[in-house]
């Protein structure tokens, strides 16, 4: 989905990107073709995509995926900053992206198979022989 599906006009659309862009401080990036981007800055992208559709819950797929030393940070970051606003749903097995979660949920085969308030709580559950 996008901003255009909502129905919205094009301005309220243009006025939509140009906020979320401003919120992630990725204006510059605008002016670029998408192909020339880095991971990271299609990271941003992506991520302003969402914030454009003014959802409640920002539902992300491994955004820590590929990216290098440098630009993971930024985006751990973000998101950190995100979770104060928004209820964000995180696909991963990154120990720093479980690190700052509010609740986890352990998946096999689309099952919960457990759940844990934080990620202290399940290294020492999982730390049990």
């Amino acid at each position: 989905r996008s901003p255009r599906n909502l129905g919205l006009s094009k301005k309220d659309v243009h006025n939509r990107v140009i906020d979320a862009c401003a919120e992630l401080d990725i204006l510059h990036l605008l002016e670029r073709e998408t192909g020339s981007l880095s991971l990271g800055e299609k990271t941003l992208v992506a991520i302003a995509g969402l914030l454009a559709m003014n959802n409640e819950i920002l539902i992300l797929d491994g955004p820590e995926i590929g990216l290098d030393l440098w630009t993971k940070p930024q985006i751990l970051k973000l998101l950190y900053k995100l979770k104060k606003k928004h209820t964000i749903v995180v696909s991963t097995n990154d120990i720093d992206i479980l690190k700052m979660s509010d609740r986890i949920h352990v998946l096999w085969n689309g099952t919960i198979k457990a759940t844990f308030s934080n990620f202290d709580e399940m290294k020492h559950a999982l730390s049990k022989p």
